[in-house]
């Protein structure tokens, strides 16, 4: 009903109509926003939402955050990045005892691809024993084809 008043108007007055139509809208009756002032458009039923074809994303179903009681059931590995005074960009790996918050590695590098980051938690595997988890934020360098294999 609004969307058709406003057309209306447009059509009828094609030059800087917006001017005119929140009165014209609110004289004839129509919904107006109480807090802009405005057509009440947004009351209108929205558009259903439309889907990027070229990127369509997994469908996320999120578990529960794990809380571990001892050390070494659940590591964190996350990424940071930072620049230098020069420009030169670096980025670090690192990976925490989710327990005791204890760095267990950082690894530092312009780049940082996924044979590296396999490299680093094969370390990890000799030196203390796997975790049950291994919380990440599923990033393009923990989806590489080194890391999913």
């Amino acid at each position: 009903m609004v969307i058709e008043a406003l057309s209306a108007l447009a059509e009828s007055k094609p030059s800087p109509w917006v001017l005119e139509a929140v009165p014209a809208v609110a004289s004839a009756g129509l919904p107006v926003e109480s807090q802009t002032g405005l057509p009440g458009v947004l009351s209108a039923e929205p558009e259903p939402a439309t889907i990027n074809k070229r990127r369509l994303l997994a469908q996320r179903n999120p578990l529960p955050l794990f809380v571990p009681t001892q050390p070494n059931q659940v590591r964190s590995a996350d990424f940071m990045s930072d620049g230098l005074y020069s420009g030169l960009q670096f980025r670090t790996f690192n990976v925490l005892d989710g327990l005791t918050r204890e760095i267990l590695a950082i690894e530092i590098n312009t780049s940082l691809p996924s044979r590296r980051l396999v490299r680093v938690l094969e370390q990890l595997k000799a030196e203390r024993e796997l975790p049950d988890i291994l919380r990440t934020d599923n990033g393009p360098e923990f989806l590489g084809e080194a890391f999913t294999e």
